[in-house]
């Protein structure tokens, strides 16, 4: 049996553009009907709170598309879906997620949200796609799942971006990913490759999280203060060329696989916490070669 799908040709997206005769009247009415349609999704998309028994209105197992869909204050707070395909919409408000469910992929490719963005304890079963992704607020994944690949490829967070307590079961790539104020990773665990290399930083805590394979941190810039404060790098950790600005801090992090800094510099000198060592640029090893992602 296929599974039901709604598209962006509803009323979220087809909704009446305003007349040059309309002009605040078409506007008010066209708000009107982008939000009517939010609440009808809402409504049907929330299973209910009885874990055991769906309410009547659920509508079970939907694939949604909202490709390129303008939507304002959207709200999937706690609501199931199989696969949604947000790819290049526009959240003109605050965009809630919390505690949602997506048992099929995510896409979230190209999206920009104006303002405060919240997928705390929200589950990703399948993929989720957030690359090229803009945050222009606050954007909240703490306690989130990711069983499928998580993609941040390129996104960019203006304002603070929580990952802490996140959880990444599958692969994860913010390979050139920009967090322009403060990006928190506290305690979230990564069981499998993570992958940071060119990311910019502005500050970056990383307190208490899990690698448990391998992580990539090449070329990746912290232009201002580091935690690394008892980390765990079970597998490989790579910092090659990587650059510390501010102060950068790995007390009681642990490296239980290989921890490679080669060329990699902080406030001008060579950096290596493995080894508590800061050498002068002319003593430091051989940089690694790469291009950009």
């Amino acid at each position: 049996m296929r599974r039901p799908l709604l598209r962006s040709g509803t009323a979220i997206r087809s909704a009446p553009a305003p007349s040059r005769d309309g002009g605040r009247e078409a506007l008010l009415q066209e708000r009107e009907v982008r939000l009517t349609a939010q609440r009808i999704l809402q409504l049907h998309l929330h299973p209910g709170q009885d874990p055991d028994r769906t309410q009547p209105s659920f509508w079970h197992d939907l694939d949604l598309d909202l490709t390129g869909a303008t939507l304002i204050d959207f709200s999937l707070h706690g609501c199931a879906v199989a696969t949604a395909t947000f790819d290049g919409a526009t959240f003109t408000g605050d965009a809630w997620f919390r505690g949602a469910t997506f048992t099929g992929n995510a896409g979230f490719r190209r999206a920009s949200f104006a303002y405060y963005a919240e997928f705390d304890e929200t589950t990703f079963t399948g993929d989720a796609g957030f690359g090229g992704a803009t945050f222009a607020g606050d954007a909240g994944f703490g306690e989130a799942t990711f069983t499928g690949d998580a993609e941040f490829h390129r996104a960019t967070f203006t304002g603070d971006a929580g990952f802490d307590m996140a959880t990444f079961t599958a692969y994860a790539k913010f390979t050139g990913a920009t967090f322009a104020r403060k990006a928190i990773f506290n305690g979230a665990t990564f069981m499998s490759s993570a992958w940071f290399g060119w990311v910019t930083f502005r500050h970056a805590w990383f307190a208490g999280t899990t690698f448990t394979s391998g992580v990539l941190f090449n070329k990746a810039t912290f232009a201002g203060n580091v935690l690394f404060d008892r980390a765990i790098f079970d597998g490989d950790a790579h910092f090659g060329l990587a650059n510390f600005t501010g102060d950068a801090e790995f007390d009681g992090a642990t490296f239980d696989g290989n921890a490679e800094f080669v060329g990699a510099t902080r406030k001008g000198l060579a950096f290596d916490p493995t080894t508590h060592a800061a050498l002068p640029p002319d003593e430091a090893p051989p940089g690694l070669e790469g291009g950009a992602p």
